[in-house]
């Protein structure tokens, strides 16, 4: 349940962990220390009023739409070995993820609409980046991502803006991954201009299309 009026949370200087829905709604909370934080349960922060989340943790879970709809939200910095759930920034505001270490990894819908991400290190993340990932990112223009190996369906559809995109060891490209979508809000593709895949494998269906 929301806390109307709750503005800010001092969590104390040990290992926290925070579970389901714990300030889901609370749309006037803006300050939360998490540096301590090893665990963010499923929509623990959804639809807050946050400004910056520091969560500088090795490998700390973050949960399903854990700040879905943060639209306040502009800056994010995760530890090494980061595990971004699904959906967890989907709808925010977020404009820069610093990531503090290597081994990041990236679910289903993590960055879904993040209109204005213009920044984010996908050096530091490894494996698989899951579909939808970074659907509709209006604002990215340029990817290097050398430890990714697969990229899931519509990965970075809707991303008009992407102008290079390198990516050394990534082998499997998923369906729709750089088109259009087919909805109302569809854009267009990808505006590639330089695409370095050299260990490619496997393009989906309508992997570049438009």
């Amino acid at each position: 349940a929301s806390c109307d009026i709750l503005k800010s949370v001092v969590l104390p200087a040990h290992d926290v962990q925070i579970g389901e829905m714990a300030f889901c709604e609370s749309a006037k909370l803006t300050s939360i220390n998490l540096e301590n934080v090893t665990r963010v349960g499923g929509f623990a922060f959804e639809n807050t009023g946050l400004v910056e989340v520091n969560l500088p943790q090795n490998g700390v879970e973050i949960g399903t739409g854990a700040f879905y709809g943060c639209t306040s939200l502009e800056r994010v910095t995760l530890g090494a070995a980061a595990v971004i759930g699904a959906y967890a920034f989907c709808g925010s505001g977020v404009e820069v993820v610093n990531l503090l270490g290597d081994g990041v990894t990236v679910d289903e819908a993590a960055f879904y609409g993040c209109e204005d991400l213009i920044s984010i290190d996908f050096t530091k993340m490894t494996g698989e980046l899951g579909a939808y990932a970074f659907y509709y990112c209006l604002s990215l223009t340029d990817v290097n991502m050398p430890y990714v190996t697969k990229i899931g369906e519509a990965c970075f559809a809707d991303c008009p803006n992407l102008k290079t995109f390198s990516a050394e060891r990534l082998e499997v490209i998923g369906d729709n991954a750089f088109a259009p979508s087919d909805d109302e809000n569809a854009v267009s593709g990808a505006g590639f201009a330089t695409v370095y895949m050299p260990a490619l494998r496997e393009i989906g269906e309508y992997g570049f299309y438009g």
